[in-house]
């Protein structure tokens, strides 16, 4: 019998997913802007670290919820 996992432990890995991700991205970016590659590599890391921003802000909500 495999043990489920609480909303709150999967929320709080999902967070730590989403922080390594983020950090992940930012090399990235400074990466494209060093080899000179800066235009698809920024605008892509960026339109990325956005989209993250919105699924931190929901995984923080869930969390408050979550938090008696």
């Amino acid at each position: 019998m495999t043990a489920k996992l609480t909303d709150m432990e999967i929320a709080r890995a999902f967070e730590r997913i989403v922080i390594d991700m983020r950090e992940i991205l930012r090399l990235e970016r400074w990466l494209a802007a060093t080899c000179g590659e800066q235009a698809t590599g920024e605008d892509i890391a960026d339109a990325i670290l956005s989209v993250m921003e919105e699924v931190k802000a929901v995984t923080d909500e869930a969390l408050a919820r979550s938090t008696p």
